[in-house]
């Protein structure tokens, strides 16, 4: 008995659903050519224009769903980690010096001397202060990106001189709950609205 040729019709139905398979093996794509694919079904001059734009349709949409593409697709890279991302927000081994304080009412305390009043970020959530004519140790965290809380601070009680900040740092440590960085300088955020105390890098 003669073969018979595949039908068109079913060639084409065969190639799309080829192409779509996840478990074709896309690094000999493609499977067929399209000049086998649009061999008539018979010799007839008809026939073979109607398998052409057949072929034409199908190309069409395959290319619009991006099958073709994937044959030459390349697997993208993740990004790498930027640097200092390994250190909770980046406050980790940093030190600062107190510029001023800003209140919620626009008061502002400038700090006359700044090396005087100091904040160190150690590992481990450790964290040591100087306030003025006292030292302190306590902790902080950073739950998340802009989020921060200190926990008790030890201070020693030296009576500072008259204008120090001492007094308005040790009362509104415990406000603090949140921080930015901007132009190179930090801004620690007290809550419900009370200010902000703003540090720059100590040399």
């Amino acid at each position: 008995m003669e073969k018979s040729e595949i039908p068109l019709t079913k060639r084409v139905a065969n190639y799309a659903r080829a192409r779509q398979s996840p478990y074709v093996d896309t690094a000999v794509c493609p499977l067929v050519s399209l000049d086998d694919l649009a061999r008539p079904e018979t010799n007839g001059k008809q026939d073979a224009v109607r398998a052409m734009q057949i072929m034409k349709t199908l190309a069409a949409v395959l290319l619009t769903l991006g099958i073709l593409a994937g044959c030459e697709s390349t697997p993208t890279q993740p990004a790498a980690p930027s640097a200092g991302a390994a250190t909770p927000g980046g406050l980790e081994g940093s030190t600062w010096r107190l510029v001023q304080i800003v209140y919620g009412d626009g008061t502002i305390r400038a700090a006359i001397d700044r090396s005087r009043y100091t904040i160190r970020f150690g590992t481990a959530g450790v964290l040591n202060v100087r306030f003025d004519c006292n030292r302190g140790r306590g902790s902080w965290k950073s739950t998340g990106p802009g989020n921060l809380e200190f926990g008790d601070l030890a201070l020693t009680r030296a009576q500072c001189p008259t204008g120090s900040l001492y007094d308005d740092l040790a009362r509104q440590w415990p406000n603090v709950r949140s921080y930015i960085f901007k132009d190179g300088r930090l801004f620690l955020a007290l809550m419900a609205d009370g200010g902000t105390l703003e540090f720059e890098p100590s040399p």
